[in-house]
């Protein structure tokens, strides 16, 4: 049970690069696993070769956070 509201919330913060050409993006995401369920919403931000991204996930009764930090060459 807790395994999967932690695969589910982990599912519900999916990190996306923005676009071509931007630089911000915001994302909603579901996600399902067995019987357990949870959304998402994520901001990602680019900038030059860095991009920086946080993600907060609920389900039923759990919440959980995520940060990420990358390079682009």
């Amino acid at each position: 049970e807790h395994a999967d509201d932690g695969a589910a919330m982990a599912g519900a913060m999916d990190f996306v690069a923005p676009a071509d050409g931007a630089t911000n993006r915001i994302g909603a995401q579901a996600f399902t696993m067995g019987d357990r369920g949870a959304i998402g919403v994520t901001y990602t931000r680019a900038a030059g070769r860095f991009d920086f991204g946080v993600g907060v996930a609920a389900s039923e009764n759990r919440t959980a956070g995520k940060v990420g930090i990358g390079l682009s060459w």
